[in-house]
């Protein structure tokens, strides 16, 4: 019985992972036309994923407004993969654009998603490896969770020696290292792309270590 319970534990977890690291990729990330000038005029970044709502099309171009309120203008250019024109007002699209710093409007890049069922805030200089924080900080959280209900599990068996208290708090540290490691792996892949190596002996890298 003590196996089959288990076994349930065991299929939950991997069934909670498989979700989350497909909520995590097949997300889409959707900032606001005021992130995409800023990062096109800093440098920072050609092409940005914008969530906006579109309003109404002509000849010209479209009007769209992001998830601020904010409007944009944006024009398909040769450039362009896809078309907005195909759908209809008060479709909400992830359009992929790039700023125009001469006509102070965007360039549509490409038609990412339309009506998503959510996307991802635009966090400023991370851009994809945004997705990251969906795995790496809920693991991080789980595994000090875990540790803690860990030892205060090992408290009680120290206190009351009943070793049920003992097998509680040998599943908790067995859940704690799985998902310490799982975000030591996700957090070096995160250091890889935001300082340019895996580990580097950061204070936080050495302190889950």
């Amino acid at each position: 019985m003590r196996l089959f319970r288990s076994n349930i534990f065991l299929w939950c977890l991997g069934i909670a992972l498989a979700i989350q690291v497909y909520i995590a990729f097949e997300t889409p990330i959707g900032g606001s036309f005021s992130d995409a000038a800023t990062l096109a005029m800093n440098g920072m970044q050609d092409v940005t994923p914008v969530k906006a709502t579109l309003i109404s099309t002509d000849s010209a171009g479209a009007s769209f407004t992001d998830l601020y309120g904010q409007p944009g203008r944006v024009h398909e250019t040769n450039r362009s993969y896809g078309s907005y024109k195909s759908y209809k007002t008060g479709d909400v699209l992830v359009i992929s654009v790039a700023f125009n710093q001469s006509t102070k409007s965007f360039d549509l890049v490409e038609v990412i998603r339309v009506n998503p069922i959510m996307t991802f805030p635009m966090i400023q200089g991370l851009g994809e490896l945004g997705r990251n924080i969906l795995l790496h900080v809920p693991m991080a959280m789980v595994a000090f969770i875990a540790f803690l209900i860990g030892t205060i599990y090992s408290i009680m068996f120290l206190v009351k020696k009943d070793f049920e208290y003992d097998r509680h708090a040998r599943a908790s540290s067995a859940a704690g290292l799985l998902f310490t490691i799982l975000a030591t792996v996700t957090g070096s892949i995160w250091a890889r792309f935001s300082w340019g190596t895996f580990w580097n002996w950061d204070p936080r890298e050495t302190s889950i270590f």
